[in-house]
């Protein structure tokens, strides 16, 4: 499977973040993506992407927004890429599947999460990511998950992940915030698998800035 228009060029050279309003639970949720970022577009190649995206995650999550390094983006509508190193993710967070508006205070939603969140199956994530990868040349090993921290914005976690594509591993680390936006419960997640340490270190401050985006626009 491999995932352009000028803008998706422009943006890629100015480095410019793409901004767009979609809508979650029948109200608007305002997205700046990170510099350097495009959101997945319509294309058959972006939408079976997103549909890989939307299987890989359980009941509890629905993923709204995806976004990708516009140079890579590029390279994979234009067929020169297969994979890509810098991606991120925005969910609505709904237990049990039940997607509804949280009508409470961000710090009273913050508290109960870092109280009351359960132990997460690291090793059920990894056999549905896998699930949704059977048809594909691919599959995910090593799944970890640490939760590392709250403020008054969000809570903290960080991922690790091996990602087998035939012969090949690429490590994948992750870090994610949860949040409340406007009664939205909401997860923001940077991923990258470029094996570089520069890159891995670059994930805190993008995760920022998308979360800064969330929490001002809205």
């Amino acid at each position: 499977m491999k995932l352009h228009s000028c803008l998706f060029a422009i943006l890629a050279a100015s480095g410019l973040a793409h901004a767009e309003t979609i809508e979650v639970l029948s109200q608007k949720l305002n997205i700046q993506n990170p510099a350097g970022y495009c959101s997945l577009g319509k294309s058959p190649r972006e939408r079976e992407l997103m549909a890989l995206n939307e299987r890989a995650v359980g009941q509890g999550a629905r993923v709204v927004h995806v976004a990708i390094r516009c140079t890579e983006l590029a390279e994979f509508k234009k067929g020169t890429r297969d994979q890509f190193d810098h991606w991120a993710q925005i969910q609505l967070l709904g237990p049990k599947g039940e997607f509804k508006r949280i009508d409470v205070s961000r710090e009273a939603f913050l508290s109960a999460v870092s109280k009351n969140a359960p132990r997460t199956d690291m090793a059920a994530i990894q056999e549905r990511i896998n699930a949704s990868f059977k048809d594909l040349d691919l599959s995910i090993t090593g799944t970890q998950a640490h939760p590392v921290g709250r403020d008054g914005n969000a809570v903290y976690m960080s991922m690790r992940m091996n990602l087998m594509v035939g012969d090949t591993t690429k490590p994948i680390s992750a870090l994610g915030a949860v949040t409340l936006i406007n009664s939205l419960p909401i997860s923001a997640l940077v991923y990258e698998s470029s094996s570089s340490s520069f890159s891995r270190t670059r994930l805190q401050s993008t995760l920022q800035e998308l979360l800064h985006g969330l929490l001002t626009s809205n």
